[in-house]
């Protein structure tokens, strides 16, 4: 757990990810706290990070996340947003940046049939 400006994280191994809760306000107050606590995980780790707890992010919170992203692609690793609370969705939805929702696991997904259409008469 670390603790500074206005943010808290957690640091979890879940199945071979890492899990980081972060709960708070995510600016350019606390970004540099969110950015130390990536930059102790593995460039080479699979990162989730639990935003659901976050009362709001700012572009500085948001260029972390990405920098992160891109670092650890280049490396083998990856970084994922699980939960996003309703204002980080609203920023990555407003920048295009759903790509960095966590995948939805293919057990959790609703099966869908293919029908195949029937030609109109």
């Amino acid at each position: 757990m670390m603790t500074n400006g206005g943010i808290r994280v957690d640091v979890a191994q879940d199945g071979g990810i890492v899990l980081m809760t972060v709960r708070g306000e995510i600016d350019i107050a606390s970004d540099d706290e969110l950015a130390a606590a990536l930059d102790r995980v593995g460039i080479s780790e699979r990162v989730v990070l639990d935003l659901s707890a976050v009362d709001f992010m700012d572009s500085s919170g948001l260029a972390v996340v990405l920098r992160q992203a891109m670092r650890r692609r280049e490396a083998g690793g990856a970084v994922h947003i699980r939960e996003p609370s309703k204002p980080v969705r609203r920023l990555l939805e407003f920048c295009c940046l759903e790509h960095l929702l966590e995948p939805q696991r293919t057990a959790a997904r609703p099966k869908r049939r293919l029908v195949a259409k029937r030609p109109r008469a």
